[in-house]
């Protein structure tokens, strides 16, 4: 579907909020969810929200979040 601007819709739903990892003052916050944009399977959402403002941010599969928590565990080990 398209908009005014003859863009593409963009939808997504926040399944599970997980972390919010810091937070500063103004209220912007760095979070991470499990998100599903669109029609598409829900991913792991590494990203700074500011109220329901969206910035850029990681998108991650389970098996790239499983991956990435096996690589922090073996860096803060050694």
């Amino acid at each position: 579907m398209k908009n005014k601007d003859n863009k593409a819709d963009f939808t997504y739903h926040i399944q599970e909020k997980i972390a919010t990892i810091s937070k500063k003052l103004n209220g912007e916050t760095l979070e991470l969810n499990k998100i599903q944009y669109g029609n598409y399977n829900a991913k792991f959402d590494l990203r700074r929200w500011s109220g329901d403002i969206m910035y850029k941010g990681v998108t991650l599969s389970d098996d790239e979040l499983k991956a990435l928590k096996d690589s922090l565990n073996q860096y803060l080990n050694n």
